[in-house]
């Protein structure tokens, strides 16, 4: 049995951590997100009839997918109450069922799902390869998203990272070496950077760097929009040296950890 639990002072720092309620920021930077599980699905001829996210938080990703009518069949997962009963709240039409569980132990059978989605939550968790297991457990594919935080230096930036939760570095080579490593295959993957409209509203709303003028906005989007065209014209390794995201599509089925 998995004896493995959140840390008490981790769970209660997630505990009631929405209890703002719906946030625009968090809707916006779910759009992104969705669209790389569509695109990535789309890709490889994956139509899931079922799906889990776990780790939804306050169910933006899965309110995007269901705008898209993506799949019939939703739940959702996570350890946060406060961010349990906003999604709930949402109008979330192909939802079944959203609760909260433990962090590790999935309360599902084996293979329950088509897909599972685990997006911008494994640099949050402690045992990742534990919850891993479990995800492939219930799902016949599931995909990844993380953040890109690993970058030379990064552990003199610690106090950032985590002030915000993320106590996991990855880059696109550290998370493959950890799905390749408990056995896993990597079917598809999407290197991408901050969508410009979630940067935009980041720089303005967030981080209040200028008036958000009509103008200034313009202005704003326009120059995001030609960083992304130039990020797209780079090839794979230059972009995985300078991306903000990396999302994989894997097969669940694995023979466990490889060693030796």
């Amino acid at each position: 049995m998995n004896m493995h639990s959140v840390s008490s002072n981790v769970l209660s720092k997630y505990k009631n951590s929405y209890r703002g309620g719906m946030s625009e920021w968090r809707l916006l930077g779910g759009k992104p997100k969705a669209h790389h599980v569509q695109s990535l699905c789309k890709a490889n001829n994956i139509s899931p009839s079922s799906l889990i996210e776990v780790g939804c938080g306050e169910g933006a990703i899965l309110e995007h997918l269901d705008k898209q009518n993506f799949c019939e069949n939703m739940y959702g997962i996570d350890i946060s109450e406060s961010g349990i009963k906003v999604v709930s709240s949402r109008d979330i039409k192909t939802l079944k069922e959203v609760k909260v569980f433990d962090g590790y132990r999935i309360p599902y059978p084996d293979k329950s799902f088509d897909l599972a989605i685990c997006s911008h939550v494994l640099e949050h968790v402690e045992y990742e390869r534990i919850l891993l297991r479990e995800i492939a457990r219930v799902s016949k594919n599931f995909i990844i998203e993380v953040p890109i935080d690993y970058r030379p230096g990064v552990d003199s930036k610690a106090n950032h990272f985590l002030s915000y939760g993320h106590i996991n570095m990855y880059s696109p080579t550290t998370l493959r070496f950890l799905l390749k490593s408990e056995g896993f295959s990597i079917l598809d993957d999407i290197i991408d950077i901050t969508d410009p409209e979630v940067s935009c509203f980041n720089y303005f709303f967030n981080q209040k760097k200028e008036e958000p003028t009509e103008d200034n906005i313009k202005t704003k989007m326009n120059k995001l929009t030609e960083e992304v065209d130039n990020f797209r014209s780079k090839n794979t390794l230059q972009q995985e040296a300078t991306a903000s995201d990396y999302t994989v599509l894997v097969d669940s089925s694995t023979e466990g950890i490889q060693i030796f």
